[in-house]
């Protein structure tokens, strides 16, 4: 683009705005990335929230721990059952427990992991009471609580992540708007001698737009560096913590298109409230 007819670089706070809108495009990716990555997370257990049970039993079960993983084999419903090894079990319980379960120095549970065959029902509590008479002490967890709490906490901080979207707009829409109010005192002489030389409000309002688009650009691509950025360094810290219940942190080519699409829909919005502002003040001064 040309050198603006108002000379808008200077009166629309050129160094401010492309810094501003960067920021919020900054936050409002995060915020978008961090609901888009719960969403995955959420799917993913709603999905396994019948294709697994856990059962749990004593140190001290010994051989009826042979027996019990023999019978679900073949027990109608179960597609496959193992004992999980003490040093996975151990790695489960690190983070709590510290390295003292990882040195076998406190007794730990024997856990059976049983995958369900999702076309053939299952009746868990009989299964669950069968195990218990096998091995005293034992127990059958289906992990559907857990999961409905987790399913229910992620819906939630996912409202929290799109409401703070939301705001994020219309903070780059405030921003838009005070700088381009700014933009119009300050070349309000400029405008008057415009229009008596015959200049149409459309011509007006097309310089504003112009010089705010690549003001929101500029931002655009600061922002959307930073956050690349911050999100690649989350996905490395989400995946050096495999062994904790944190969710992998995942957002899949949708995912991606849907952060690009914030950024050119927010470019976008500066635009059209620019012009919008712009109209609607040339018709006050009229």
């Amino acid at each position: 683009m040309g050198r603006s007819v108002l000379g808008l670089r200077r009166s629309l706070a050129a160094r401010l705005l492309p810094a501003l809108i960067g920021i919020m495009i900054f936050i409002g990716l995060l915020a978008l990335a961090a609901a888009l990555a719960v969403d995955r997370a959420v799917e993913s257990w709603s999905r396994n929230i019948d294709l697994g049970l856990t059962a749990t039993l004593p140190d001290t079960a010994g051989a009826k721990v042979d027996a019990v993983v023999g019978m679900l084999r073949t027990t109608p419903g179960v597609a496959a059952a193992r004992r999980v090894p003490q040093s996975e079990v151990a790695t489960l319980l690190a983070p709590w427990l510290g390295s003292a379960a990882a040195a076998a120095d406190l007794p730990l549970p024997v856990l059976i992991d049983i995958r369900l065959d999702p076309a053939i029902a299952i009746d868990q509590g009989a299964l669950g009471a069968k195990i218990a008479r096998m091995a005293e002490g034992a127990r059958l967890d289906s992990h559907r609580d857990w999961i409905d709490q987790a399913v229910r906490l992620g819906r939630s901080l996912q409202a929290v992540a799109f409401l703070a979207v939301c705001l994020i707009a219309a903070a780059v829409a405030a921003v838009v708007i005070v700088s381009v109010r700014a933009g119009l005192a300050v070349e309000h002489d400029t405008i008057e001698l415009l229009h008596l030389i015959g200049a149409q409000d459309g011509f007006i309002a097309a310089e504003f737009q112009e010089v705010v688009t690549r003001f929101a650009g500029i931002g655009g691509v600061i922002g959307t560096a930073l956050a690349l950025g911050a999100i690649m360094l989350l996905a490395d810290l989400f995946g050096a913590a495999g062994a904790t219940p944190l969710p992998k942190l995942g957002l899949g080519l949708q995912g991606w298109l849907a952060l690009a699409g914030f950024v050119l829909a927010a470019i976008l919005l500066a635009r059209w409230v620019a012009r919008l502002t712009v109209m609607l003040a040339l018709r006050r001064m009229v």
